[in-house]
Parts: C-alpha cells; structure tokens; sequence
C-alpha cells in the first residue's frame, strides 16, 4: 500500500513542478513577443514621422492605409465589445470620409455594424 502512495506523490509533484515551468517559460515568452510588439510599432512609427517630415506624405499616408485591412482583422477578432466597435466605427466613417473604396476582405466587418 506504501508503493502506490509514493508513486502517487510522486507523479503529482512532478505534474506541478512541470506545470509551473511551463507556465513560467509562457510568461517570459508573452513578455518577449509584447516588448518586439510594441518596439516594432515604435520604430513603424517612426519610419512614418521620418517619412512625413522629408515631404514625402504620400508614401506614408498610402503605407498607413495599406495597414488598415490588417489592423480592422485583429481588432475584429478581440471580439464585440465597446472599444471594437468604437474603433471599427471610425475605420468605416474614414472610408466614408475619404470616398476611398472599403477593401474586400473588410467590407464584411464594417457592413455589419
């Protein structure tokens, strides 16, 4: 009866042990990929502001424009919520805004606010 007690123990102490590795090893990850995230989007950022003040405007507003396709998908994926409709409400006013043509892989998202 001894036996299967230990190993038992044994097998849960290890469970723990390996899941608080793991959840360690995902933390660091998640830090790691926030912070070249965010550092990209700094450096992005400043490509365009770089770009603006040589008067090259153009680029860089068609550059932005490019973005926002990809920019309403992810937003759209975090789910209904107050900040994402907000947000892909201003996305669709600038297509009104500016008579540009809504890019078909968004015209979904945005018809159906």
């Amino acid at each position: 009866m001894k036996h299967p007690i230990q190993i038992t123990l044994a097998f849960s102490v290890g469970a723990v042990l390996a899941t608080l590795c793991t959840s360690l090893l995902l933390l660091r990850w998640h830090k790691e990929q926030s912070q070249l995230l965010w550092t990209q989007s700094v450096e992005d950022q400043l490509r365009t502001i770089s770009q603006l003040q040589r008067d090259q405007p153009g680029e860089a507003l068609r550059k932005l424009e490019r973005r926002l396709p990809g920019l309403v998908m992810s937003v759209h994926s975090f789910g209904r919520n107050a900040q994402t409709v907000s947000a892909l409400r201003s996305v669709r006013e600038f297509y009104q805004e500016t008579g540009k043509p809504i890019p078909p892989e968004i015209a979904p998202i945005l018809s159906a606010l």
